[in-house]
């Protein structure tokens, strides 16, 4: 009994995950990712001049984290961001509105956000609406949960996705 209840936890929880997969390597999406940002006019910046980019994981989430690691390694490898020197904060994620006032204080540029967090951006979208802050999401489906860069395989093709309203607001 106990080993049924146990696969049964085992397979909802892979389920729950099953949208969330990873399409495009962490090095494509810190290359889309920089393309995309070195176009926006109105960054965010921190008081020495620097793109401050905020990597959120899912607290306690082994997936979450090496994604995040993946993408500050791939981002190391990147001299500047739209002209600017750049660095990389990387955080598990508690609650919106800690990280609005995290993006406020900090300057914040970017955040993007790593697997295991689809149930908090409708919230992230909400709270940054009306900032300069650019939100980015490893996975193809956080775009229309309200993040506005994301990147999928289409035709075997890394592509950006963009949520035109959430650009916008």
């Amino acid at each position: 009994m106990l080993l049924s209840v146990a696969a049964i936890a085992v397979a909802a929880a892979a389920t729950a995950r099953a949208g969330e997969d990873i399409t495009v390597p962490a090095r494509v999406q810190a290359q889309l990712l920089v393309a995309v940002a070195s176009f926006q006019s109105n960054m965010n910046l921190a008081a020495d001049g620097s793109v401050q980019i905020l990597v959120l994981t899912k607290n306690d989430d082994a997936g979450s984290e090496r994604v995040a690691r993946q993408l500050v390694g791939a981002l190391g490898d990147v001299k500047k961001i739209a002209h600017h020197p750049h660095h990389e904060l990387v955080e598990p994620f508690h609650d919106a509105t800690t990280l609005a006032a995290t993006c406020r204080e900090r300057h914040i540029s970017i955040v993007y956000l790593s697997p295991g967090l689809d149930t908090a951006i409708p919230d992230v979208a909400q709270a940054l609406r009306g900032t300069s802050v650019l939100t980015a999401g490893a996975v193809a489906s956080f775009v229309q949960r309200g993040v506005a860069l994301g990147f999928d395989l289409v035709s075997g093709r890394s592509e950006m996705l963009l949520n035109r309203t959430q650009m916008k607001a």
